[in-house]
């Protein structure tokens, strides 16, 4: 009886010590981002999906929504009124444990809608014209990512602090004014349009 007991105990400690062993990385991941890719901030989604000992990857997405800003204002006197983004990244973490060395490469749209007040003309002796025009602009960004990632196994607190510079790889600009419109088009706009972004994240893993 004795011997059976022994055996039974053994046996169940086997099963329990199997189960920890077992037990899956937690893979999904909802995390607020200031800053970051989102600009100004977002939130997001991030999913794991390959797992290995010292290696993972991740996919994520996100999105922004920030009324009455100024961000990629260059010469309008009066703020955007509307702004909606779509973050989006692949990132690679190496590492053990909760601590990863963190890299990726992100793409994010950005859409900014509202009413300005633009200066047309010459500057100097000649006045320039100003006018109020409704202005509706896309840009399409890409952002290398390098940063440090703390995310548990079996999930619980998630934080990510990162440095991402953002490359505005197109930017399209319609101005509406008196029935007419303007359309402007760049391409690789590197004097006006590259950030140098830092983000910092926060959220929770389960």
């Amino acid at each position: 009886m004795k011997i059976f007991l022994s055996v039974l105990l053994v046996l169940v400690s086997l099963n329990s010590f199997s189960q920890v062993k077992n037990v899956s990385f937690k893979k999904n991941t909802i995390y607020a981002e200031l800053l970051g890719q989102g600009v100004l901030g977002s939130i997001n989604y991030d999913r794991l999906i390959k797992v290995n000992k010292s290696v993972k990857m991740s996919f994520s997405f996100g999105a922004i929504y920030a009324p009455n800003i100024k961000t990629f204002q260059l010469r309008e006197k009066y703020p955007y009124t509307y702004n909606f983004g779509l973050p989006v990244s692949c990132n690679l973490m190496i590492g053990k444990k909760n601590s990863y060395l963190d890299l990726g490469i992100g793409l994010s749209t950005f859409y900014l809608e509202g009413r300005v007040y633009i200066q047309d003309g010459f500057c100097g002796t000649h006045l320039p014209y100003e006018y109020n025009a409704e202005i509706k602009n896309f840009s399409f960004f890409v952002s290398p990512k390098i940063g440090y990632r703390y995310q548990r196994e079996n999930g619980g607190l998630f934080i990510k602090a990162t440095f991402n510079p953002m490359f505005n790889l197109l930017n399209v600009k319609n101005t509406y004014k008196d029935q007419r419109t303007s359309n402007k088009k760049t391409f690789l706009n590197k004097s006006e349009n590259i950030i140098l972004w830092p983000g910092i994240s926060l959220g929770y893993t389960f």
